[in-house]
């Protein structure tokens, strides 16, 4: 499975967003079984403007 992230945000300088990835849903779960002992998890720091991401 391939696919990107993109996001823009702003908030308060420092606050931390974290986003999880996973293969499949299971109901309105994220079913990270698949993934072992994979972390699949990006933590973005805001600088307190417009903050851009994009992750291949």
């Amino acid at each position: 499975m391939v696919g990107w992230t993109r996001f823009r945000v702003r908030g308060e300088p420092g606050r931390a967003i974290t986003v999880r990835h996973a293969e499949v849903l299971d109901g309105d779960q994220l079913n990270v079984r698949p993934l072992r002992s994979a972390r699949a998890t990006d933590r973005f720091v805001l600088s307190g403007g417009d903050d851009c991401s994009s992750r291949r």
